[in-house]
């Protein structure tokens, strides 16, 4: 079993990485991160410990994803990003 942080991390306000054209959302609508959603399923199914965590949906800021990624200690880091 290996434990694995699927992240979502913090980034500009109302940024959307998960939509068509990955920009500042000017309806405020901010997508979930469905590419990790699939990505940590598959992973808990296969007998990893995963933590899906999605800073922007909670407002959190890089401390906040450093403490997390501390107490967790993962092997592996799956990152959620974009080049619009």
């Amino acid at each position: 079993m290996t434990k694995v942080l699927c992240l979502n991390p913090p980034f500009l306000d109302r940024f959307t990485r998960n939509s068509r054209s990955p920009a500042i959302s000017k309806g405020g609508c901010v997508y979930y991160p469905i590419w990790l959603g699939y990505t940590t399923g598959a992973l808990e199914k296969a007998g990893h410990e995963v933590i899906l965590y999605d800073a922007p949906a909670t407002f959190k800021t890089i401390k906040d994803v450093l403490k997390v990624a501390k107490k967790f200690k993962p092997a592996l880091t799956v990152i959620d990003t974009s080049t619009p």
